[in-house]
């Protein structure tokens, strides 16, 4: 089976990168579907463009929880 985790060294850890990510990313909407993309810029302090996708907890209860 093939593995499709992201290696800790690219995930969002630090409250910093979210927040920033949220303020200065770009949002596409597809449904319920959200996706957050911050490319890397002059004007933003990011090694890498960075990405996260938001769901709506109305429509997915489990949304905010992690393993």
């Amino acid at each position: 089976m093939t593995n499709f985790k992201y290696p800790k060294a690219e995930k969002l850890k630090k409250n910093s990168e979210i927040s920033l990510l949220f303020e200065k990313g770009k949002w596409r909407t597809n449904g319920n579907l959200r996706i957050i993309i911050l490319k890397n810029k002059p004007t933003t302090p990011v090694e890498a463009t960075k990405f996260a996708v938001s769901v709506s907890k109305k429509y997915f209860k489990k949304s905010g929880s992690q393993k």
